[in-house]
């Protein structure tokens, strides 16, 4: 998987930065109802997974401001990049398991290969299990 696209601060994050750990990648937007039901639970799931996944935010429908403004108040601690313009994170999982609903939460194995694609709220044990999956995915 190949991605590149700029954080709300105009900082450009790629997909190799993550290579070597599994990615949790999560569409949303601040509007959202679901995707502020799930803020919570992804924050707690990140922060306990620390040493063997990265979680990125990819929003999907916001400015900058807005963006930056949920992230404050859900004190989402991992990168959230904008995927408005060119929508280029969206583009580059199209063709494998696009996220076809908002939220949407792709996980990828340390090599970048899609392990689990779950459409709609996250469960958070059902992630914490999807995350140790990945992990433990032989290389190609």
């Amino acid at each position: 998987m190949t991605f590149a696209s700029d954080d709300t601060a105009g900082t450009t994050v790629t997909a190799e930065q993550f290579r070597g750990k599994v990615l949790v990648v999560n569409f949303w937007y601040a509007e959202c109802g679901p995707c502020r039901l799930e803020a919570k639970d992804l924050n707690k799931v990140s922060e306990a997974t620390t040493d063997t996944a990265a979680f990125l935010g990819v929003n999907t429908r916001d400015s900058a401001a807005n963006a930056d403004a949920f992230v404050r108040t859900f004190g989402v601690p991992y990168d959230t990049v904008l995927d408005v313009e060119d929508n280029s994170v969206q583009l580059a999982f199209a063709d494998r398991t696009a996220p076809n609903a908002t939220p949407s939460t792709i996980v990828l194995d340390p090599e970048g290969r899609v392990s689990a694609r779950i459409l709609g709220l996250v469960d958070p044990s059902t992630l914490t299990t999807l995350i140790a999956t990945a992990a433990a995915t032989p290389p190609a």
